[in-house]
């Protein structure tokens, strides 16, 4: 997949191990490259000698620390302090007009900083089921409704019984929109993202019957803080998330909701073109701040 700068002649490409989304980008024009976006709360000027001005303007914090940008990317509060995420900022918006049982943020990934908002929780399902194995009539779901019920008298432990009844209640809805769905007549790749993708499809699917209007979802791909082995194991990294990425396209025009379905990558990793370990470290990108940005 060639990218040509007509700006400075030069050409660029992305790994072959993308070529099943290629023509996201050569012939739909579906696909497009955001560069120079990250968690800098302004550039990063350098100085004479080529090196950055770390004291000439205000950084993220722990800038060199992976988890903390991660947190940063999912907040959008570069300098830290934030207990809720911008997309969960966003569902707090949409709250009242998304509609339906189910919450408009939905997590396949796990739990995700991104997605909690100020008076809105996001529900999380996994890859296997949607929820609830067991029929209400089982046993076990007669008492744990029954425990569900008491009174305790206990601030935290009411907020835990509401909490979990209202995920009883988003599994319930969903089993049941999703039983009575078709195939979607599109295969996923047993991966990790690959799985995930073909959850959050089967849920855009069955959108009219969970009354949702408005929805935003969490996938998460790891794997890429590579200090060694870092060619093979970027090639099973892009070539699974190529063929998810694909899959989910296909599985959106069946759909007939391409034009209003938008999917998007944010990462810590590969923050330069030009790692600054040796070759026998291999790293993942280590960069200097001012070429701080996802590609």
């Amino acid at each position: 997949m060639t990218i040509h700068d007509p700006a400075t002649n030069a050409n660029y490409g992305l790994h072959p191990s993308f070529a099943p989304i290629a023509g996201l980008y050569n012939t739909s024009k579906r696909l497009a490259l955001v560069a120079n976006v990250g968690t800098l709360v302004q550039p990063v000027p350098r100085g004479s000698n080529g090196m950055p001005q770390l004291t000439a303007v205000p950084l993220p914090v722990n800038l060199y620390s992976h988890s903390d940008q991660q947190n940063e990317w999912q907040n959008a509060v570069p300098q830290g302090g934030a207990t809720t995420g911008w997309s969960g900022r966003l569902a707090d918006k949409l709250a009242g007009i998304s509609g339906g049982v189910v919450p408009p943020a939905i997590s396949i990934g796990g739990n995700a900083l991104q997605l909690i908002g100020e008076t809105t929780q996001p529900s999380t399902v996994n890859t296997s089921n949607f929820g609830l194995t067991a029929p209400a009539s089982d046993p076990g779901s007669v008492a744990l409704q029954n425990m569900l019920t008491l009174s305790s008298g206990v601030t935290l432990i009411q907020a835990a019984q509401s909490s979990l009844k209202d995920a009883i209640a988003v599994a319930q809805a969903v089993n049941a929109a999703v039983a009575g769905s078709s195939n979607l007549g599109v295969t996923f790749a047993n991966t990790d993202i690959g799985t995930q993708l073909a959850q959050v499809a089967k849920l855009i699917q069955v959108r009219a019957a969970l009354g949702a209007t408005r929805q935003i979802f969490f996938c998460s791909q790891g794997g890429y803080d590579t200090h060694s082995n870092q060619l093979p194991s970027q090639v099973t990294l892009y070539t699974n998330l190529a063929a998810a990425l694909a899959a989910f396209d296909q599985a959106m025009g069946l759909l007939s909701v391409q034009n209003s379905v938008t999917a998007f990558t944010e990462s810590d990793f590969c923050r330069t073109f030009q790692p600054t370990a040796t070759p026998a470290a291999t790293t993942d990108g280590e960069a200097t701040p001012w070429s701080w940005a996802e590609r």
